[in-house]
């Protein structure tokens, strides 16, 4: 086969989708060398890739706004390269299949609902527009990938009809995180964190959803005070406007917080190498998200081996199981105790910390790969007898 993919967000590797589309398809790759996957993106991208992995480069061409431009080559200069180049399939890892019927077979992989539901999400009357028509060209699709059974879930009360075309393939985690961590002072000082201090660690985005502006008020006025423990917010802001406003929030916060026992740091972006240390080193993993499709970073904090405070939404129990610190999304008391019971009990942090060598992580990339590439022979087997008849 020839796999034809939007890899557009492979240029922006500390995003979920981009993560997803390196990862999958690299394995993918491997697992089926015979294959040829041409992934297609409009600008240069970082990255090795197994050698039957075709990177293009299909550079902008409308001379719009961003906006314009990025719906432009989604769903003009894009479907045309790949029907010139004639691949069998077209994989698409976030809902940007043609909006309107479209011959080559496609899957659509779909992350969460979030863009179809939130308000906060769907202000500006061009992304309300943007994503009402993406949501609608789910009907186009061959078939569907949901990363998990809630976003699943999800789709099918939004859209009944889709329920035949949607399979789940939940998310993997590279191996990386069961290994043994070396030369984590040195990592960690690269990242001007304290390798003598405990610490708290966010990873993640920071759109109002993420629900960090919480943590840092909840650290700040409840835990700062009274422990030596930092609160580490790994990232930074990938785009701008009132949606994105909390990691400013946050460095704010840092500049007025009075003299304290605990602080804020703020190491930036971390390159994919040197998580598994900043995982296995922090004293908990919190994420406070009021929704997610999946949540790679909790699942990756748990196969380091630290304990995971999580939101208690439905992903977050579908993921983590028994072995989640689950908290209210609003619930400041109950948040103030865990990270204070954290904080503050020696004893108890070891004994959370030591149930989680118990874990065994059912999310592999090669499982993903395993469920997509059953979809794909699905796909084609459907499309030869479709052109038999």
């Amino acid at each position: 086969m020839r796999i034809g993919v939007n890899a557009r967000l492979l240029n922006k590797p500390f995003t979920g989708i981009g993560r997803y589309t390196k990862a999958l398809f690299s394995d993918l790759a491997q697992e089926h060398p015979n294959d040829t996957f041409v992934l297609v993106a409009h600008e240069d991208v970082a990255g090795d890739f197994p050698k039957n992995v075709e990177v293009v480069i299909l550079p902008e061409r409308f001379p719009g706004t961003a906006g314009m431009k990025k719906t432009f080559w989604e769903q003009v200069q894009l479907p045309a390269f790949f029907k010139k180049m004639g691949v069998d399939i077209i994989h698409y890892p976030y809902p940007s299949n043609p909006w309107r019927n479209f011959k080559i077979p496609t899957v659509v992989t779909v992350h969460d609902t979030i863009p179809w539901v939130l308000p906060e999400y769907r202000e500006q009357l061009s992304t309300r527009l943007y994503q009402d028509r993406c949501r609608n060209a789910l009907k186009y699709a061959s078939l569907i990938s949901a990363v998990s059974h809630a976003t699943k879930n999800d789709l099918v009360s939004l859209f009944p009809p889709l329920d035949n075309k949607i399979f789940v393939a939940e998310n993997g985690i590279s191996s990386e995180y069961k290994s043994s961590v070396e030369n984590a002072e040195k990592v960690l000082k690269k990242y001007n964190i304290d390798p003598a201090r405990p610490y708290f660690l966010y990873l993640g985005g920071y759109d109002a959803r993420k629900n960090v502006s919480l943590l840092v008020d909840v650290f700040r006025e409840s835990v700062a005070s009274d422990f030596d423990v930092d609160l580490v917010l790994a990232g930074g802001k990938i785009l701008q406007g009132k949606l994105y406003e909390s990691y400013d929030y946050a460095v704010e916060a840092s500049k007025k917080m009075p003299e304290s026992r605990g602080k804020l740091v703020f190491p930036g972006f971390i390159d994919e190498a040197d998580l598994p240390v900043l995982y296995a080193h922090s004293l908990t993993f919190v994420n406070l998200s009021k929704a997610e499709g999946f949540n790679l970073p909790v699942i990756e904090a748990l196969c380091s081996g630290t304990p995971v405070i999580a939101s208690d939404i439905e992903i977050h129990h579908e993921v983590l199981g028994d072995y989640g610190h689950f908290v209210g999304v609003d619930d400041k008391v109950k948040l103030t105790e865990i990270l204070r019971k954290f904080a503050g009990d020696v004893e108890f942090a070891s004994s959370e910390r030591a149930k989680t060598e118990a874990y065994v992580c059912p999310f592999t990339w090669q499982k993903t790969a395993q469920k997509v590439y059953q979809a794909y022979e699905k796909v084609m087997q459907f499309a030869t007898i479709k052109r038999d008849i």
